[in-house]
């Protein structure tokens, strides 16, 4: 149960990582592929990422 609530609290802190650097650098673009790339690669970085530690 321990292991899932630190799986939990690191994609959390991943995906509030990923959220600010997209309204730091992204959210004025109107590149909108990139944006959705952006998005998707971060999603899936942040839930597979945890499991690398």
């Amino acid at each position: 149960m321990e292991n899932l609530l630190t799986y939990i609290i690191q994609v959390n802190l991943l995906l509030s990582i990923i959220y600010l650097g997209y309204v730091g650098l992204l959210k004025g673009l109107t590149f909108y592929s990139l944006n959705r790339g952006y998005f998707l690669i971060g999603g899936l970085f942040a839930f597979i990422y945890p499991f690398w530690i």
